[in-house]
């Protein structure tokens, strides 16, 4: 699609969280300029998008880009959000007004206006721009957030429109791509931590809990800490259910193999 531009990443750490698509059009500002090509009317989209907390500061991306238009392809993309609404589904958005908006404020064609002349032209760009601004600014609005229709489906038609398909694909799967990493990573990182943390293993080696702190070495008889563990004769300190069953087995602790009854 025309007009593909490489979608730069939100920042989440010093944002709330918007969804997905809802988030590519929220730093998005419209304005439409009418234009021709060989006697064809067109509109020119041009696409600004604002510096905000939402976006990382890569140079690589654009802030601006525009692309002409024909009048088919805003009529496409009003039959495709109107279906994507998915008329009569029950939500607490605003989606029927949406679906109103949408069916009755669109240009029409009329079968003695000349589709080139420039009141018409003039007519079709200040209502497409209206129908454009008003769709953003709808679903920028947080309490129509409770439709997933409308942050979902409505959002990502909107969003390919303003940004290209190809651009919003990408974004996409960029953005999945890093959340498996991330959440790949943190298993990982929870394992180890799992497997090193508790000096208690079972038959097989794995581990089967965590120990909590290290206890004071020294002599004395079996203690309990404040956080249902319990200290060994040799100061090596394990949670209750991890080391039952291993002094049942063996009495003694598998760390370093003392003797816990003498």
């Amino acid at each position: 699609m025309a007009g593909s531009r490489r979608v730069r990443k939100r920042s989440t750490s010093a944002c709330p969280m918007l969804p997905t698509y809802v988030g590519l059009l929220e730093p998005l500002q419209l304005t439409l300029q009418s234009a021709r090509d060989n006697h064809r009317p067109l509109f020119v989209l041009h696409v600004q998008r604002r510096v905000n907390c939402r976006q990382s500061p890569t140079s690589s991306s654009a802030t601006s880009w525009s692309f002409p238009r024909p009048f088919a392809d805003f009529e496409a993309l009003h039959k495709r959000l109107t279906l994507a609404l998915q008329h009569g589904h029950f939500c607490n958005a605003g989606c029927p007004w949406l679906f109103s908006f949408l069916t009755s404020e669109f240009p029409k064609k009329h079968i003695f206006q000349r589709n080139s002349s420039p009141r018409t032209v003039e007519g079709r760009r200040a209502k497409l721009l209206e129908l454009l601004t008003s769709t953003l600014e709808f679903l920028l609005d947080r309490k129509n957030h409770a439709c997933s229709v409308a942050t979902t489906n409505v959002a990502k038609l909107l969003a390919q429109f303003l940004y290209g398909e190809d651009a919003v694909s990408q974004y996409i799967f960029e953005s999945y791509s890093e959340t498996e990493t991330t959440s790949t990573n943190n298993t990982s990182q929870s394992k180890s931590i799992g497997a090193l943390a508790c000096d208690v293993k079972s038959d097989s080696g794995k581990g089967l809990g965590f120990n909590v702190s290290p206890g004071n070495a020294g002599g004395g008889s079996r203690r309990r800490s404040s956080v249902y563990a319990t200290v060994l004769r040799c100061g090596h300190q394990f949670h209750d259910e991890c080391i039952v069953p291993v002094l049942n087995k063996t009495l003694r602790c598998p760390t370093c193999h003392r003797l816990e009854i003498e």
